[in-house]
């Protein structure tokens, strides 16, 4: 699975320190507020092989690095108030920073 960009990227996680981007790559998200939290929204698409696998096991297998597990939330429900817009996008990370945090519906 790889990140993509979104509409509503606002921020760009870069490797943490000590790793470089070819050990972990940048990670586009929409830093979001929602009942009272911060939160940091990801998209991840997956090759035609993973969608393959995916529907035949019906598992994703999450890892986290660290000395410990942050709460974790994955959906394949659109996270967002509006319908997504379909459109092929010049991003790149570097191009874009907000840091103005998202604020979600009610209910969200």
């Amino acid at each position: 699975m790889n990140p993509i960009n979104f509409d509503q990227v606002n921020q760009i996680m870069g490797p943490p320190e000590g790793m470089t981007e070819e050990e972990c790559m940048n990670l586009p998200v929409a830093h979001a507020q929602t009942e009272g939290q911060e939160v940091f929204i990801s998209c991840w698409e997956m090759s035609e092989e993973e969608l393959q696998l995916l529907i035949k096991t019906r598992k994703i297998w999450v890892w986290q690095f660290g000395d410990h597990v942050q709460p974790i939330s994955i959906s394949a429900n659109y996270p967002f108030e509006e319908a997504p817009r379909v459109k092929e996008s010049t991003y790149t990370p570097r191009d874009y920073y907000d840091p103005r945090p998202i604020e979600f519906g009610p209910g969200e």
